[in-house]
């Protein structure tokens, strides 16, 4: 082998050692964006949290945070108690319609996960989450990996929901405010069934 080839054969092999290395370094950084350390890293804490469940006497306590995320604009970790191993992440989404007259934003959420710290066997999760029977063991990545479309199929529902909550919220606020002339009763509970049919279509998503 002439100098020639051998300065051409040492370039190619620098060349793809530097291919391997970026593949490499690539892929390492794309498995750490499907983690959910990863994830609530890229949100902001805005303080403690408390959750309360059908069936559990006290509080769930965990932390709230805000997210930059076009899938959820907040998460939310938790746990059942402090010697628990399991953590439970939710995905949600706060809208900018408020319920009634409570000033709180209608929110609703996206998915979430359980994972348990000393078994990842046993993590589960959950898109439509109204009780045990919709848990579904799950991996990590997979749910991260899943978020945008199930984000997709939950914002179709709720963009049928929210003139049905608006319209709830306005015929509330008549009836409040006294103007009964205004206020149909009949229509009200008609609107009311509407929001919870389409309310449950958006609980229950299917991909």
């Amino acid at each position: 082998m002439n100098k020639k080839n051998v300065i051409i054969a040492s370039i190619l092999g620098v060349v793809i050692i530097l291919l391997a290395l970026g593949a490499y370094f690539y892929i390492k950084e794309q498995n750490r964006k499907l983690t959910l350390s990863y994830l609530v890293s890229q949100c902001k804490e805005v303080g403690a949290y408390e959750e309360y469940e059908e069936g559990y006497a006290d509080a769930y306590k965990g932390t709230k945070y805000v997210c930059y995320n076009k899938d959820y604009n907040q998460l939310v970790k938790f746990k059942e108690d402090e010697k628990s191993s399991q953590e439970t992440y939710a995905f949600r989404v706060e809208t900018p319609v408020e319920m009634g007259n409570s000033g709180d934003k209608f929110e609703y959420e996206i998915a979430r996960i359980v994972v348990d710290t000393v078994n990842p066997k046993a993590s589960k999760c959950t898109y439509n989450y109204r009780g045990k029977a919709d848990w579904k063991p799950c991996e990590e990545k997979a749910l991260i990996k899943s978020l945008p479309e199930i984000s997709i199929a939950k914002e179709r529902a709720y963009s049928d929901l929210e003139p049905l909550l608006k319209e709830m919220n306005e015929r509330a606020k008549k009836y409040y405010m006294g103007e009964n002339s205004e206020y149909n009763e009949a229509k009200a509970e008609e609107v009311y069934e509407k929001y919870e049919k389409q309310l449950d279509v958006l609980r229950n998503t299917k991909l």
